[in-house]
């Protein structure tokens, strides 16, 4: 298994549904607090599927918070129903 340096993964990037926009791995393992984002083993599959970090590939599935379009679409309706 061929691992690069971290420097190399930190700086690829790729679209955030929780966010909204792209972002670099280095946000995905920590954003903002000291531990990985919980959707990493389903978003960052182009940095994990290469054998890098196999510590966070056990993070994948579990994901409970909505995507960027679902909070919106959920707020939408909430505001139709006052």
């Amino acid at each position: 298994m061929y691992r690069m340096d971290e420097s190399y993964y930190n700086g690829l990037t790729a679209y955030c549904p929780v966010l909204g926009h792209h972002v670099p791995f280095s946000y995905c393992r920590r954003p903002g607090s000291s531990t990985p984002c919980s959707r990493i083993g389903t978003c960052r599959m182009d940095v994990l599927g290469r054998g890098a970090f196999p510590e966070l590939l056990s993070r994948q599935g579990t994901d409970t918070r909505k995507s960027r379009l679902d909070m919106i679409l959920q707020a939408v309706e909430q505001a139709k129903s006052r």
